[in-house]
């Protein structure tokens, strides 16, 4: 069986579902018939190459609420994330937007975890 995976490399909810791909598979009997293929997809071609806002102000902005709101979405992602043994380590300048173009989150394994390796 062949997968193919369209992510954005700053999208933290692709490598999230990365992480649980990888760990369904790790229990699958037949893992070795998988293959899978990572495709790149830049989820917002429009984004600034500079970052212009916080990630809370952006995604507040484009999704509404405001920055409270944006605030929220950033500690449930976080959250989710840290379930899955992740924890970001982003080498951008705190709160900045993460952008395709500007370069992206990194993420890390929790102390117990597993490894995180990007596509």
């Amino acid at each position: 069986m062949k997968i193919e995976i369209w992510s954005d490399v700053v999208c933290p909810w692709c490598y999230i579902g990365k992480r649980r791909l990888e760990t369904a598979l790790a229990g699958f009997e037949h893992r070795e018939d998988v293959e899978i293929v990572y495709r790149s997809f830049q989820l917002d071609p429009g984004a600034p190459r500079v970052p212009e806002q916080t990630v809370a102000e952006h995604l507040g902005a484009k999704y509404g609420g405001g920055v409270t709101a944006g605030r929220q979405m950033v500690e449930r992602t976080e959250a989710v994330a840290a379930e899955e043994g992740l924890l970001s380590a982003s080498p951008r300048p705190s709160g900045s937007t993460p952008s395709t173009r500007t370069g992206c989150c990194t993420w890390r394994s929790s102390p117990a975890g597993r490894s995180s390796s990007r596509p």
